[in-house]
């Protein structure tokens, strides 16, 4: 469901069809389903019978080419500020000085 997402999205985007704010929420909202899915499949990875699954290696490489399709649709995007306000709109936790140890 989430490869076909992100399928539609190239699809749709290439096609012209969306907004510049369209793009930018689908972006964001593409980085954070897949940093979601990178996460658990990191966990995952510490576990021999997952890692061992054949699966695991397609679904590892199908997630490391959505995040270059990603990254390519980001780099040619018409708009030059596209990527700043990418990074801007993501939540990036602040990382408070009393946290650290």
């Amino acid at each position: 469901m989430i490869f076909e997402e992100l399928e539609d999205f190239e699809h749709r985007s290439k096609e012209g069809k969306l907004s510049y704010h369209e793009r930018l929420r689908s972006v964001i909202h593409l980085i954070h389903i897949l940093q979601s899915s990178d996460s658990i499949m990191k966990l995952l990875s510490f576990y021999p019978a997952f890692k061992k699954d054949k699966m695991f290696s397609q679904i590892k490489r199908k997630i490391d080419d959505f995040w270059e399709l990603i990254m390519n649709n980001i780099a040619h995007q018409p708009e030059n500020d596209f990527l700043n306000e990418i990074l801007s709109n993501l939540r990036i936790p602040e990382t408070d000085s009393k946290n650290v140890n």
